[in-house]
């Protein structure tokens, strides 16, 4: 690990202390601004950040469905699979032990795929 101590370059580099030195050495390209999306959740963390050139779009649809997402996973400690939207199935948490596991290959609402992949039909 880079400690503050070692490369003191690197870190005015990161700092920006001086300016002049990072664009004389080609470190520093001439900066665009760009849009930033988080999403914090009630405990003041951030659950999600996206960042879109100028240039390009947001897509609000995606930034919905990622909302519902963080959503469904904190309230049934479930996850979610890629391109997931509300009513598709979802994820239950790989099972800690052989025995769970056994249980949840006898469930007849679990689809198993693997020992360690089950899927549910979201009721919500």
């Amino acid at each position: 690990m880079l400690q503050p101590s070692e490369n003191k370059r690197y870190m005015r580099y990161i700092q920006d202390i001086q300016p002049n030195e990072a664009t004389a050495d080609n470190k520093i390209m001439n900066s665009q601004p760009v849009r930033g999306i988080f999403i914090i959740g009630p405990d003041s963390r951030i659950r999600n950040m996206a960042f879109y050139p100028l240039s390009n779009g947001r897509n609000l649809d995606e930034i919905k469905r990622i909302l519902q997402a963080i959503q469904k996973t904190d309230s049934q400690k479930v996850d979610t699979p890629v391109n997931w939207n509300p009513g598709d199935e979802v994820i239950i948490p790989i099972p800690l032990s052989y025995e769970d596991a056994k249980k949840r290959m006898a469930d007849k609402e679990l689809k198993c795929s693997d020992w360690y992949i089950y899927l549910k039909k979201d009721k919500s």
